[in-house]
C-alpha cells in the first residue's frame, strides 16, 4: 500500500479524533505500532500524555509499550482510541469490553464498516479467495450497530465515515456505501 495513499487516510481520521482529545487527557492508543502509520504516532506524540501500545512497537519510541490488550496490565486512563485495530481480532467483544474497563471518559474506535450484511459475506468470500494480501489480516467488518453495541458502560455520542484504505477503490466503496472506515465516539455513562 502506498504510503502516501496511507498517510492521506491516517490524516483524515486523526483530524476527527483529534476533535474529541485534549491536551491534558491522559490517553492510551491501542495498536498503535504499525509502521505505516508513523504520521499518527508523530501526531499523537504532541499529546504530552500519549502513550501507545503494540504487540510489534517500532523501535526506538520509548513512549509506546510492547504489549497484547488481553494480557498486559494495564491502569485506567481518561481516553482510549483504538485505530484500525479491532477488525484484527478474532473476538472483537472482548477487546472492546477490556477497553471499556480502562477508558475513564473516552472511548473512540475506528473500524471497518459495512451498511450490508450480504456484503460482509461477500468479504468473506474475497478474503478467502485472495487471503491477507488485500485485507491485512482481518477478520472482522462490522455494521455500525455491533459496533455500538459493544461499548458496555459508554454512550454512543457520534459516527464520522471517511473513505477506508483500499487503493484504487475506495471512493466506489464509499459511494455506494459499502466499505468505509467508522470513527465511533462513546462517552462513560
Amino acid at each position: 500500500m502506498s504510503t502516501k495513499f496511507y498517510d492521506n487516510y491516517c490524516k483524515r481520521k486523526l483530524n476527527i479524533v483529534k476533535r474529541f482529545i485534549k491536551k491534558t487527557d491522559n490517553i492510551l492508543d491501542i495498536g498503535c505500532g504499525n509502521p505505516i502509520e508513523t504520521w499518527c504516532i508523530r501526531e499523537l506524540k504532541k499529546y504530552p500524555k500519549w502513550t501507545g501500545l503494540d504487540i510489534n512497537p517500532p523501535k526506538n519510541e520509548s513512549r509506546i509499550i510492547k504489549g497484547d490488550i488481553l494480557k498486559i496490565k494495564i491502569k485506567k486512563t481518561d481516553v482510549v482510541i483504538c485505530m484500525d485495530m479491532l477488525e484484527h481480532f478474532k473476538n472483537p467483544k472482548i477487546v472492546v469490553k477490556r477497553l471499556s474497563g480502562i477508558a475513564i471518559k473516552k472511548l473512540i474506535i475506528v473500524a471497518p464498516v459495512t451498511s450490508f450484511k450480504s456484503f460482509k459475506r461477500i468479504l468473506k468470500i474475497l478474503k478467502h479467495i485472495f487471503g491477507v494480501i488485500i485485507f491485512q489480516g482481518h477478520y472482522h467488518e462490522f455494521l455500525e450497530n455491533e459496533i455500538i453495541n459493544m461499548a458496555e458502560g459508554f454512550e454512543y455520542k457520534k459516527v464520522f465515515y471517511i473513505e477506508f484504505p483500499v487503493p484504487l477503490l475506495s471512493k466506489v466503496l464509499f459511494k455506494l456505501d459499502m466499505l468505509k472506515s467508522g470513527i465511533f465516539i462513546f462517552e462513560r455513562k
